[in-house]
């Protein structure tokens, strides 16, 4: 899969995620371990390892700062 449409298909959920669970009383935050666990992450990180880094390093940088709230 090309690293574009990977984009394209991981940049909503990072973008909804923060919105999803802000109006939440208890909310797990454990993103980073879902996508972790997802069966398509090793192809993601094969076929485009900087940007799934990163995407993982602002999930967890989002659940941070939901935690602190």
């Amino acid at each position: 899969m090309p690293v574009s449409a990977m984009r394209v298909r991981l940049m909503p959920l990072m973008l909804l995620f923060p919105l999803l669970t802000a109006g939440c009383q208890h909310v797990q935050l454990n993103g980073v371990e879902q996508m972790l666990g997802h069966p398509q992450f090793q192809a993601a990180a094969k076929a485009a390892p900087q940007f799934t880094t990163d995407v993982l390093k602002k999930l967890a940088e989002y659940e941070y700062e939901l935690e602190r709230r």
